[in-house]
């Protein structure tokens, strides 16, 4: 009888080993891949600069709330909010677009100070907010609109800056595998570049108001 109960425990376990596995490998084909991306698609590059043209203070990169989350966000006409299943970003945006700011300023020959400043606050200082950072469904375009005040010596101006981009491949989201991933790969490119081309854009008017300022 001892020999019985001892292969009938045998048995059990040899089941919940296999069955086990047997789940695992369900939930591997369930859950659907997950990819990973940065905001950031180039990398850091040495320019050649005679000198850093001046040095501005990112003082703050705020988000409102819908857009401060490592999500996709997707916004039907209706209004309605979904978030990507297949993509995430690695880290929240306005961390991103933190790195982005230091990763084009350089570009640009400007040297970025973060706070705390200590007992020298640099001159030129700016601040941005993401206003929005989705996909606009109905129209198949990456949206990013990025407020900014730009302050000068005490003085300061603001304003905002509106992207759109294009979806780089229209695939369906309902279609083929192939097709599918395209569309996602496009979505993130667009969301990409759009908020690139909206950070140059706030770059450029950096320079502009600071030699102007200069000329004054």
């Amino acid at each position: 009888m001892r020999a019985a109960m001892i292969k009938g425990i045998l048995l059990s376990l040899v089941l919940a080993v296999v069955l086990g596995g047997c789940l695992n490998l369900n939930l591997r084909q369930v859950l659907p891949e997950i990819k990973i991306y940065d905001l950031n698609a180039s990398s850091f590059e040495s320019t050649p600069c005679s000198k850093p043209l001046a040095e501005v203070g990112l003082v703050s990169i705020l988000s409102v709330d819908l857009f401060n989350t490592k999500e996709v966000v997707f916004k039907a006409k209706d209004g309605q909010i979904t978030y990507g299943k297949h993509q995430k970003w690695v880290d929240l945006p306005r961390n991103m677009l933190r790195t982005m700011f230091m990763q084009e300023a350089q570009k640009a020959c400007l040297s970025v100070a973060l706070p705390p400043y200590g007992m020298n606050a640099p001159p030129y200082a700016v601040r941005f907010t993401i206003l929005s950072f989705t996909l606009l469904e109905g129209s198949h375009k990456a949206e990013f609109v990025l407020g900014y005040d730009i302050s000068v010596k005490g003085h300061s101006h603001s304003g905002v800056i509106i992207k759109h981009e294009d979806v780089s491949h229209l695939g369906n989201k309902q279609a083929g595998a192939s097709n599918k991933q395209e569309f996602q790969e496009g979505v993130m490119q667009s969301l990409q570049h759009a908020s690139e081309q909206a950070m140059q854009e706030a770059l450029s008017l950096i320079k502009n108001t600071i030699e102007a300022q200069v000329i004054d």
